[in-house]
């Protein structure tokens, strides 16, 4: 039986976070903000990834699934630079929907996108 060997990642938390403006932080973004800022930006560092990214590089899984909080609050750059930073990971082919392939990478932006267990 052939096999098949699966790295799987979660909840990245990409950063750093782009400069939102004030508008962009209404409603629950600030205190995600606020969190990000002065707590979890020292804990999910690009360093990290980097490293990781080598890692994965040297070990050559047979597919990564990337799955869990790729972003911290949703602001439209943090995806830009979500789809930059996993391209680092492996060559990431998905559908629109983020069902997974049996492409290299499958990414899926987080669990509040349709088609990746969000229930709206």
């Amino acid at each position: 039986m052939p096999s098949l060997t699966l790295a799987h990642i979660s909840d990245l938390h990409i950063g750093p976070l782009p400069s939102p403006g004030l508008r962009a932080l209404l409603g629950k973004r600030i205190t995600g903000y606020l969190s990000w800022k002065l707590k979890r930006a020292a804990v999910h560092r690009r360093e990290v990834l980097n490293t990781l990214a080598a890692d994965l590089a040297v070990q050559r899984p047979d597919h990564t699934a990337v799955t869990g909080d790729l972003v911290n609050i949703s602001l439209s750059g943090e995806f830009v630079q979500a789809v930059i930073s996993c391209g680092s990971l492996g060559q990431a082919t998905t559908s629109q929907s983020c069902q997974a392939t049996t492409t290299p990478m499958s990414p899926c932006l987080g669990h509040n996108r349709p088609g990746c267990g969000a229930t709206t």
